[in-house]
């Protein structure tokens, strides 16, 4: 019943330089001569960084690959395991050298990644009607290991998942937030924690003092769950393929009122109707009430709050195609 079977393995190590930076002084001649001496002159482009090295990624997969009986199921499944060293990243650079500048690329990240595909193919009917489905499911899961953080304050790491989150022990992308504690119930402020306790203090919630162990991480900004499903019916000359599109376990930014956008730029959302008006309302909505002059402070914290945040989950249907296959008779 398991005619074809196949196991297979590969650990590899590649690497990756940045060429656009050196381990040695590089000088760069400026276009124009000194204003002083009108004789020509040159400008440190790069700083000495002599340990400077590669970035260095450790890959090993193993796989299965099977078939049975008339090919009726065919497929295989996957686990990868990647490791990456060395990677490049800003490091703060020691104001006494007199270099200038506060930062300098080094070797200062590292990952862990690792997850398992599965792609399977099926006859389903094989007659003059025929119907082929094909099934295809990743899981994938990082995490960053090591990384030199630069500042401990919460608002350099607020994220939408659209930049990397160099934060050891969570994903390289993902969604953090400040705490929510509901709306005032007098104002409808919305309110965070200071010191554990309820407050709409936005300079105290959103500042430097604000540290990173403070914000609540939501989950991934990369879906963990993904893949498609792609069925193809076939009778005589005729055949009618789709795909769905599946994407599961991320975490995104909602969109809602900004009350600063609203009012500079005439740009809304439509939960505006829902925010809050009378006491009892925060009871039934977060969407915070009209304060006009906006505060901009307020509109940062609401924007980014952790109620804000909410899972993914998506299905669509990604293709259509359908096709007519002409005989040679009739050409």
């Amino acid at each position: 019943w398991l005619p074809f079977l196949k196991v297979r393995g590969t650990i590899g190590y590649s690497g990756n330089v940045d060429q656009s930076k050196s381990a040695v002084t590089t000088l760069r001649y400026a276009p124009n001569t000194a204003p002083n001496t009108n004789l020509p002159f040159a400008l440190v482009s790069q700083f000495p960084n002599p340990d400077l090295r590669w970035e260095k990624v450790r890959m090993i997969n193993i796989a299965v690959d099977f078939a049975v009986a008339d090919n009726r199921i065919s497929g295989s499944v996957e686990y990868f395991n990647k490791k990456a060293l060395d990677l490049f990243g800003a490091a703060p650079l020691d104001q006494t050298t007199g270099l200038g500048g506060s930062s300098l690329t080094k070797n200062v990240a590292s990952m862990k990644g690792h997850g398992v595909e599965l792609n399977i193919t099926s006859r389903n009917f094989d007659g003059i009607f025929k119907w082929n489905t094909q099934l295809l499911f990743t899981y994938y899961k990082d995490r960053i290991t090591d990384y030199y953080i630069t500042t401990t304050s919460g608002s350099n790491y607020i994220s939408d998942g659209n930049v990397i989150t160099p934060l050891v022990g969570r994903p390289v992308y993902s969604v953090l937030s400040y705490p929510w504690a509901g709306l005032d119930p007098s104002t409808g402020n919305p309110q965070g924690y200071v010191n554990g306790q309820a407050s709409s203090d936005y300079s105290a919630l959103t500042g430097s003092q604000f540290l990173i162990g403070n914000l609540v991480y939501n989950g991934p900004a990369m879906p963990p769950f993904y893949g498609s499903v792609i069925n193809t019916f076939s009778w005589k000359n005729l055949s009618l393929s789709f795909s769905l599109l599946y994407k599961l376990g991320d975490y995104f930014r909602k969109q809602s009122t900004n009350y600063s956008q609203l009012f500079t730029y005439g740009v809304g959302n439509s939960d505006f109707a829902d925010r809050w008006q009378k006491p009892g309302d925060e009871k039934i909505t977060n969407v915070p009430a009209m304060m006009y002059p906006a505060s901009g402070l307020r509109d940062q914290f609401d924007t980014h709050a952790e109620s804000r945040a909410a899972k993914g989950g998506l299905l669509r249907l990604k293709l259509i195609n359908l096709s007519c296959e002409l005989s040679q008779a009739f050409l």
